[in-house]
């Protein structure tokens, strides 16, 4: 096996590994970074721009 095709396979995992780690410190200070998608539907908050308006 190519050495370059190796390292790109350690470094997939690694920041899979990264992402894990990062979203259990996450859950351990109460903070829920569930997915954004769930069966097609987005279900993350929106993100408001400037010019945007709430209804009350």
């Amino acid at each position: 096996m190519r050495p370059y095709l190796l390292a790109h396979e350690q470094r997939a995992r690694a920041k899979q590994q990264r992402a894990r780690r990062r979203t259990l410190w996450f859950a351990v200070h109460g903070i829920d970074v569930g997915p954004r998608r769930i069966h097609g539907v987005d279900v993350a908050s929106r993100r408001m721009r400037g010019n945007e308006v709430t209804a009350a």
